[in-house]
């Protein structure tokens, strides 16, 4: 599966779709430029993961989906 963010730019919730639906083991972190690591308030559903990036300052994130199918980094701009 391929790991999808939208939209992007961001301005408050942020969905990542693609998420296997029979991953046992789904861990995400958000880290921004400088590899500092943020708290995720995050809702789950069925193959997707919604994101508040609401309280984050603006610029360049990324958010390291692991799972039992691999580990991916996508990249988010906040607005």
């Amino acid at each position: 599966l391929e790991i999808q963010a939208f939209p992007n730019p961001v301005i408050d919730r942020v969905t990542i779709s693609g998420i296997s639906q029979q991953s046992q083991a789904l861990d995400l972190k958000i880290f921004d430029r400088v590899g500092r690591s943020y708290p995720v308030n995050a809702s789950w559903q069925p193959g997707i993961v919604e994101i508040d990036f609401s309280e984050f300052e603006r610029g360049l994130y990324l958010v390291k989906v692991t799972q039992s199918t691999g580990v991916h980094t996508v990249k988010i701009y906040k607005e």
